[in-house]
C-alpha cells in the first residue's frame, strides 16, 4: 500500500493514540486513530488507486509497503505501552489496527465513489467483531 504521505502513517497513527482520550480502551484508541488520519486521506482516493495498481505489479513496492505497515504497527503499538497497555496486548491490537487499515484502505482504492476511508475502517472492524463474535472458544481444540 503506498499513497502520498504514506512514509507519514507511522507518526500520524501513533499520535493520534497517543492524543485519543484517555478513558477510550486500547482498542478503541487504536480505531479513533485509524478513523482521524483516514480523514486525511479522503482527497487522495483515485491517485490511491492508480499507486495501488502499480503496487500490485512491482515485488519491490509490495515489500516497501509492507516495510510501510510494519513500521506503523511498531508505532502504534508503542504510543499503547505509552498510555499504559500491556506489552502483549499492544502489540497484538497494533497489528490488528494495521489490518483494519490494510483492509480498508484496499476496498477504498477499489471502489473509491462508493464510501469513505473512515466509513471503510469502521466497516472493516465491524467485519472483524462479528467474526470473533461467532467464534465458540470452547470449541477449539485444547493443547
Amino acid at each position: 500500500m503506498l499513497f502520498a504521505g504514506s512514509e507519514q502513517l507511522p507518526v500520524a497513527l501513533a499520535d493520534s493514540v497517543r492524543r485519543a482520550d484517555g478513558t477510550l480502551s486500547p482498542c478503541e484508541a487504536v480505531l479513533t486513530a485509524l478513523v482521524d488520519v483516514a480523514g486525511a486521506l479522503a482527497d487522495q482516493a483515485p491517485l490511491a488507486a492508480q499507486r495501488r495498481a502499480v503496487v500490485r505489479a512491482s515485488p519491490e513496492l509490495q515489500e516497501r509497503g509492507r516495510t510501510k505497515l510494519a513500521a506503523a504497527t511498531d508505532a502504534v503499538a508503542n504510543a499503547l505501552r505509552e498510555r499504559g497497555t500491556a506489552e502483549s496486548e499492544a502489540t497484538l491490537l497494533a497489528e490488528v489496527g494495521v489490518a483494519i487499515f490494510r483492509t480498508a484502505f484496499e476496498r477504498w482504492t477499489d471502489q473509491p465513489d462508493d464510501l469513505a476511508l473512515p466509513t471503510r475502517i469502521r466497516e472493516a472492524a465491524a467485519d472483524l467483531a462479528a467474526s470473533l463474535g461467532a467464534v465458540d472458544f470452547t470449541a477449539l481444540p485444547r493443547p
